[in-house]
């Protein structure tokens, strides 16, 4: 294994290679790697340097580091199991701006279990693998094909450990002092994960290797609190990267003083995360006011020279910050002029949307009675400066299924309310990839870090500025129930929650009925496609007008709103409706993630929907459909319109949840 001087991160966290080096410093097989640092020149020699790296075999693994900060860039670009030379092409085009590792590949076929396992200083833990020709990867999200292969199980001690392999590793860990080595307490944890082989490979050339260790719960957690505060504030306003006020620990506020939205900043802006300077004042007393409290005026003035000084952006956002999740439901107003009668202004109208009838009504259907709210002024990030610029919401886990693959979409030169609102029909991660490529890598690293500081799947907004993202909020993401089994069982048994957070993810919720519905299209065409962003079927009458779906309501029959884009007025009646299908918008617009918290089928982006509300007409191509008349449609893989009245049938299990993981969630949450 081809190594350099250690590689530490800002924060204080070694690097990839500098973990896997301590792996095999402690006698532990590892694979064999060569580094190229960030910016090497590739030339003939270092080419021919590489294929003797590979040793006469055929496949070789490219993985990433960022090269300044691995914490806040944690999950970098990875190519697994790729030919020698394209190999060699992807790590030279790679380390333009990340440390690469070449690295020794796996052969599956010779798989025998694969997995990682959580594993404390004293010996106690936790493992998840796949018994097979598999890769640790396909843990996370197993293929059909892996039915029956999962292994998993807790541990006081390695002796509890049916897997032989699993044990053995487990035992050699230990003995290793490795965990001694890297950690402060006996209740630290690591993350280690793993490979056992049918023959020898690695450095030590032995059936059983070990990738990489993570530090995980108290071993990383602490690490945020070493960055000084990035809150400073005197009781009525604080600052988030302002150094003008008096400093106040982040430790002493929560969403209770500073609203969700503007927790979520400060958190994230102490975690090292590229937040824009922002001014928070905080939850008053009592009711929430419909002007601005007199208290607020000198904090405002002081503020915004304070603002001024910190970005030389002149402009300034002011954001809604309740203490629970509203998505869409109150007003944000962005680009003002920083000076106090404007922002007082666009403040006072921010306060004034949480009387609005919707808002009023998305609080008392969710029983929101004691929610208050916050207001952030926030320095503005301009998403539409230019060709490198845009704006993006992203969830770090597909909050549909559960699956642990970050769900995100991209507006290029757009701002935040385009996006969210629902008026258009976004990218994804490659528009983002291709537009600012320096910005893409560093969104990639975003996931793990907000699911790390915050303890659960989250749903992130960010903005891209000539080429620079800035994570503008980030809040628990909405999510079917589905999702919600999967994600608390993945969160903990990757380590990043403990048993009992896994609970409070459930909360009570049954694993029974958790199949989405599906039609009975045997032998029928669908007359759309669209994207999925609620999953299942229904059927029901089409409703192209809000005050359409109560008239149909009252004939006893399940009603189908169809329409350009679901405004956040629709709301409300979600709660009377089989589905929705929008020919605009997003899965992350605020519209579609109501759909998925009301548990009704959502379609968006149906292109070939164009409608007619004189004639009271939706034409889905040269399909009409008046309204009134019945319609079918479908999310599962992909989301499919079809006309008519089809049956509802029961689901399969779907992608990810098994058995196993439905039962451990039965026992957690105490179903039985």
């Amino acid at each position: 294994m081809s190594v350099a001087a250690p590689v530490t991160a800002s924060l204080g966290t070694a690097g990839k290679l500098e973990r896997i080096r301590q792996l095999a410093e402690h006698g532990l097989n590892t694979p064999r790697i060569q580094r190229i640092e960030q910016g090497t020149r590739f030339d003939d020699e270092l080419r021919e340097q590489l294929r003797q790296a590979a040793q006469g075999d055929e496949l070789m693994t490219v993985r990433t580091y960022h090269p300044t900060d691995e914490i806040t860039y944690a999950r970098g670009p990875f190519a697994p199991e790729i030919p020698v030379e394209t190999a060699i092409e992807t790590a030279e085009d790679l380390s333009r701006g990340w440390h690469v590792l070449f690295q020794e590949a796996i052969d599956v076929a010779d798989t025998v279990l694969a997995g990682s396992v959580l594993l404390s200083a004293d010996g106690r833990g936790s493992y998840e693998a796949l018994a097979g020709p598999f890769r640790v990867r396909d843990v996370e999200q197993p293929p059909a094909e892996a039915a029956g292969a999962l292994r998993q199980g807790t541990f006081e001690t390695p002796q509890e450990i049916e897997e032989p392999a699993l044990r053995e590793l487990v035992t050699n860990v230990l003995q290793s002092g490795l965990l001694e080595h890297v950690t402060d307490h006996p209740d630290d944890h690591v993350v280690l994960e793993f490979n056992v082989q049918i023959g020898p490979v690695g450095i030590l050339r032995s059936p059983t290797l070990l990738w990489e260790w993570r530090p995980v719960g108290r071993a990383s957690l602490p690490k945020y609190a070493e960055r000084p505060p990035e809150v400073v504030g005197d009781g009525c306003a604080y600052g988030v990267g302002i150094a003008s006020l008096p400093t106040a620990p982040l430790d002493d506020l929560g969403p209770a003083r500073l609203g969700g939205k503007g927790w979520s900043i400060a958190k994230s802006a102490a975690a090292g995360l590229p937040v824009p300077p922002a001014l928070i004042f905080s939850v008053p007393e009592g009711d929430v006011p419909a002007s601005l409290p007199a208290d607020w005026l000198a904090p405002l003035a002081a503020g915004l020279e304070a603002l001024r000084a910190a970005s030389p952006n002149p402009l300034v956002s002011v954001r809604s910050s309740p203490t629970v999740s509203m998505p869409g439901m109150l007003e944000t107003y962005t680009g003002i002029s920083p000076e106090p009668e404007a922002v007082r202004e666009a403040i006072e109208r921010v306060l004034g949307s949480w009387g609005a009838e919707r808002a009023v009504a998305y609080r008392a259907n969710r029983g929101l009675d004691g929610a208050r709210l916050a207001v952030i002024v926030q320095v503005f990030v301009d998403g539409s400066a230019d060709d490198a610029s845009g704006t993006g919401v992203g969830f770090t886990r597909d909050p549909a299924d559960g699956a642990p693959n970050p769900v995100l979409e991209y507006l290029l030169r757009a701002q935040g309310p385009e996006l969210v609102g629902g008026g258009s029909n976004p990218g994804g991660f490659d528009d983002l990839l291709a537009a600012a490529p320096s910005a893409a890598a560093d969104l990639a690293a975003w996931p793990e870090t907000l699911e790390r500081l915050f303890g659960d799947m989250q749903e992130f907004e960010f903005t891209v500025e000539v080429g620079r993202p800035f994570l503008l909020q980030s809040r628990s993401g909405k999510r079917s129930r589905v999702a919600r089994v999967r994600i608390a069982h993945d969160l903990l048994h990757e380590g990043i929650v403990d048993a009992r957070r896994a609970r409070e993810l459930l909360g009570g919720l049954s694993g029974r009925g958790l199949s989405p519905s599906r039609l009975d299209a045997t032998g029928v065409e669908p007359i759309a496609r669209a994207r999925v962003a609620a999953r299942g079927a229904a059927t029901g009458r089409l409703a192209l007008r809000r005050d359409a779906v109560a008239e149909l309501r009252r004939g006893g029959k399940p009603v189908v709103l169809v329409s350009e884009t679901s405004d956040p007025d629709d709301y409300p009646l979600f709660a009377d409706l089989a589905g929705v299908v929008t020919r605009l918008g997003g899965v992350t617009s605020h519209a579609a993630v109501a759909a998925l918290e009301a548990e009704i089928v959502a379609l968006v982006g149906a292109s070939p929907l164009r409608l007619d509300l004189e004639k009271g007409v939706a034409a889905f191509g040269d399909v009409e459909i008046s309204e009134g008349e019945w319609i079918s449609i479908e999310g599962a893989e992909t989301g499919a319109v079809y006309l008519g009245r089809l049956d509802v049938m029961p689901g399969d299990l779907p992608p990810g949840l098994t058995p196993e993981i439905l039962a451990w969630a039965a026992q957690t949450a105490g179903d039985g």
